[in-house]
């Protein structure tokens, strides 16, 4: 079995979603050094809301062209020597169950109920005319007050993703009891209870925090041998 990543893709920061994946890939396959690494295959699975209904989404095509053109690819590990072979693929099913594919990931929600908003001359708006008074005014009479006819949840909508953490913790703990270490790019803290059950049944994890920090401390501390931190 290869060496297994899994990329919380939306946990990601702007920057490293902006680029290319072969740039992604060759970012994060630099922080491993040979002792760590000892396989030469290296699968990197990106979990996301790749599907609205039964419809795969434009990010996800969008991300299937580059997979489909540059991967599978040679990447270095961190001795700029020692030469890895890394394929991506979407994460649509779970390792354990790959010929199960997993819909509607991705929702569109509804303008949530109970929003409130301040007037903005009250915060210290003194500007004539200035157009975010008209979203306060919007929000307050629940419509827009020159048509009279459209309303927030109109235009308004949140997007979701479901089953995203539960899958790629469902796909850790499997990949840790068959493969006995993995490496996971996410800083959810939703995440490490399946990092948590991974050490303690006895395999490597390498945790990457796609954040300026690391995990807190009441978690961390829980774990003594075979967790290991680093930074995308």
């Amino acid at each position: 079995m290869p060496f297994h990543v899994l990329i919380d893709y939306d946990n990601l920061s702007y920057q490293d979603t902006s680029r290319q994946l072969i740039d992604l890939s060759g970012k994060l396959i630099s922080k491993f050094s040979p002792t760590e690494i000892k396989d030469k295959n290296i699968t990197i699975r990106l979990y996301g809301g790749w599907y609205e209904n039964n419809n795969i989404t434009r990010k996800a095509q969008n991300l299937n062209a580059e997979i489909m053109r540059d991967f599978p690819r040679t990447e270095m590990l961190s001795d700029n020597k020692t030469t890895v072979i890394v394929n991506i693929e979407l994460a649509t099913s779970l390792t354990s169950a790959p010929r199960i594919e997993l819909f509607n990931t991705f929702r569109r929600r509804g303008f949530p109920s109970g929003v409130q908003s301040h007037n903005p001359r009250l915060k210290g708006c003194l500007i004539t005319n200035c157009p975010i008074v008209e979203v306060y005014n919007f929000f307050q009479l629940n419509k827009c007050n020159t048509c009279n006819t459209i309303r927030p949840e109109h235009i308004i909508f949140r997007q979701e993703q479901k089953l995203v953490d539960t899958m790629l913790t469902s796909d850790l703990i499997n990949i840790c009891q068959s493969n006995r270490i993995v490496s996971v790019v996410s800083s959810d803290d939703d995440l490490w209870p399946g990092i948590l059950a991974g050490v303690m049944g006895g395999a490597k994890v390498y945790h990457m925090q796609t954040k300026p920090r690391a995990t807190p401390t009441h978690y961390s501390r829980t774990v003594t041998a075979n967790y290991f931190q680093k930074n995308l």
